[in-house]
Order: C-alpha cells, then sequence, then structure tokens
C-alpha cells in the first residue's frame, strides 16, 4: 500500500525521530509569549522617571515607581475621571482605610479593586489601589510589585526591569512536552496555559524579594 506523505508530515516525523519536536514547539510558543522577565522602557517628566500603565485595559496613565507605598495610588481627581468614564465602577469600591502617611499623620483613604494593571507585557489582576488628594502623583506601589520577585532600574537603558515571581512560572512557558501528532503543538499548548495558570493561582509562589519599606502602611 502506497502511503503519500505530506512536506509537513516528512518534517514531523523526522523531528519526532530526532527527538527535536518539544523543542522546536517550545521555541514557537516562547516567541508567541514573551520571556517571564520584562524590561519596559521609562519617560522622563518633570525630573523623574515614570512609566506607562494600562488601567483596566481602557486608559494608560504614567505612574512613579514608589515601593514606599502600600498600595498604588490615584489621585482623587484622576479617580473621578476614572468612575466617569466607567474604567472604575461601584462595584470596584471596597470601603476605607487608615492610612499613616510618611510624616506620621494619619488619613482615611477609599480603597478599590482594579481588575487589571499592564506594564509592558506584564499582566497583574485584582491588584488594591487607594485614592490620595487631588493634584497629587499616580504611585506604582507594593500591591502591584509584590506580584514580582525583584524589581529594578536599568539607568543606562532607562528600563524598568521586573523579574518572575517564581521560577515555574518562567519554566513552563518553554518545558519540554512529548507530542507525536500533527496536533501535537496545540497539546503543548494547552498543557502550558495550563501550568502558567496554576502558578498565577499561587500554586507555586514564593515570597517577594526586595524593598519593602512602607512609609504609608496601613494600620486598619
Amino acid at each position: 500500500m502506497n502511503v503519500r506523505r505530506t512536506p509537513f508530515a516528512c518534517t514531523l516525523l523526522i523531528l519526532i525521530a530526532c527527538g527535536l519536536f518539544p523543542k522546536v514547539a517550545a521555541a514557537q510558543y516562547t516567541a508567541r509569549n514573551p520571556s517571564s522577565r520584562a524590561e519596559v522602557p521609562l519617560k522622563k517628566r518633570g525630573g523623574i522617571f515614570v512609566v506607562p500603565v494600562l488601567i483596566n485595559g481602557a486608559i494608560t496613565l504614567d505612574f512613579t515607581l514608589d515601593s514606599g507605598a502600600a498600595d498604588v495610588m490615584v489621585p482623587a481627581d484622576v479617580f473621578s475621571t476614572l468612575v466617569r468614564t466607567g474604567t472604575i465602577t461601584d462595584a470596584d469600591i471596597t470601603g476605607e482605610e487608615t492610612y499613616v502617611i510618611a510624616d506620621g499623620s494619619k488619613a482615611k483613604s477609599v480603597t478599590f479593586t482594579i481588575r487589571s494593571l499592564k506594564v509592558g507585557d506584564k499582566l497583574v489582576e485584582n491588584v488594591r489601589g487607594s485614592v490620595t488628594p487631588a493634584q497629587g502623583n499616580l504611585l506604582l506601589g507594593q500591591s502591584f510589585l509584590e506580584h514580582f520577585k525583584s524589581w529594578s532600574f536599568d539607568n543606562t537603558r532607562h528600563q524598568l526591569i521586573l523579574e518572575p515571581q517564581c521560577v515555574e512560572c518562567e519554566q513552563a512557558a518553554t518545558r519540554p512536552v512529548a507530542a507525536i501528532s500533527p496536533m501535537g503543538e496545540q497539546q503543548f499548548r494547552r498543557i502550558q496555559i495550563k501550568r502558567l495558570n496554576t502558578c498565577r493561582a499561587g500554586a507555586c509562589r514564593s515570597p517577594p524579594i526586595g524593598r519593602r519599606a512602607r512609609p504609608g502602611r496601613r494600620i486598619g
């Protein structure tokens, strides 16, 4: 019986025979899904560096990185605009908290949940936010930064470097999975996505590393 082999089938058989199919599939998956390490360009504004942040997939605003802030801080005037445009809804507001300010004074602040924040290619969901007095700066605080193992600035290239929370999340994108059929790549992608979702759910999360000073800490 004659078996007709297409160029794709022949290539697939060669890759499987040589044990290269998992590596090729991993390379293709990685090309579609960037490395866990993010290098985000910074912008200079008013003498300080800021980073563009996409809020709830709707609007991009420039934030100042502040590891001393407990939450992502949004000035009252900006918060009002986000509510008016529907970017933040009543369902996102979670209540009030009392904070200790850097000068030792106390202040109450409205708290809310930011459904998603995207910095570079990194998307973090359900981030705690707080409202600060009007005309202040947007601050990217610990409620966002704690989702990463570490962060740093590259002063030469003017970039924010974000490292993944755990090694498993990074390895999941490129771990080889055996495949023996033309549908193998799709199966590979489904398995890898399942692994990544397991990581994001916290199954392999390790404690964050880095600066954790919180002069804007919550006290109840």
